[in-house]
């Protein structure tokens, strides 16, 4: 039965390619001046065309759904939070993300970059600027803690190109940091602009060369930052225990 699901979902995918589609008026073009104007036109002719339209749309339905290499955008319930410093002045974002190749036949990312965007859907950069938001360059891992020095950890970082092997799931991580201008050490300030936070705009985009050529994608994704609040008490209760600690 599933067999047959597939094979009725081939089918409409073929009738339906715009490849065969015009073929097929060609066809029909030509069958009805010929059989109005008595043009002597062989009839392979028109079984050819329709052969060649077979062959041209089955490959072009074989191109947009043979396996690649992929990227998943980070979802949310992979993601976390946290305050690195003391004095709270950004928060960074941590994700988690999976290069796959399904593929017969190995490939290359040539790149992965993570960008900023905006956070609530404000798109002038100049009222960012005066909130004071800003989001700094994403940074990669194979590990789950980023490398913290250039020397020592080169094993977690990333090298582009970067060959990936068929039939491959490798998972990656992801951080970006969102700063908070001009509220460092005013923790009144700090909760109120994290309070008002509701999502994050970021952007993947990943360059790859495989055996359909090179392609580079862009992938937009939201992350919510809800929850955030209640990361920024934890981390300035830890602070202050410290504080009275030492």
């Amino acid at each position: 039965m599933t067999e047959f699901k597939l094979i009725l979902r081939y089918l409409k995918l073929i009738l339906s390619n715009w490849v065969l589609r015009i073929v097929f008026l060609l066809d029909l073009a030509g069958a009805a001046t010929t059989y109005l104007q008595k043009l002597n036109i062989p009839y392979w002719t028109y079984l050819c065309l329709l052969i060649i339209g077979l062959i041209w749309s089955g490959y072009s339905i074989y191109k947009n759904s043979a396996p690649k290499i992929i990227i998943d955008k980070p979802k949310q319930d992979e993601t976390s939070f946290n305050f690195p410093t003391v004095g709270n002045e950004y928060f960074r974002i941590n994700m988690k993300s999976y290069i796959t190749n399904f593929g017969l036949q190995s490939g290359s990312i040539e790149y992965i970059k993570l960008k900023f965007i905006n956070v609530n859907d404000i798109e002038d950069e100049f009222v960012l600027k005066e909130i004071g938001i800003s989001g700094e360059e994403g940074q990669l891992s194979k590990d789950k803690y980023f490398p913290i020095f250039p020397t020592g950890q080169d094993e977690k970082r990333f090298k582009f190109p970067m060959i990936v092997e068929p039939n491959t799931i490798l998972p990656f991580y992801l951080g970006i940091d969102i700063s908070l201008v001009a509220v460092y050490g005013n923790e009144e300030e700090i909760r109120r602009k994290v309070g008002w936070l509701k999502h994050v705009r970021l952007e993947l985009e990943y360059k790859i060369k495989d055996s359909f050529g090179i392609e580079t994608t862009l992938i937009p994704f939201k992350i919510d930052l809800r929850t955030l609040p209640e990361v920024l008490d934890k981390a300035i209760k830890t602070n202050k225990a410290f504080d009275e600690t030492f």
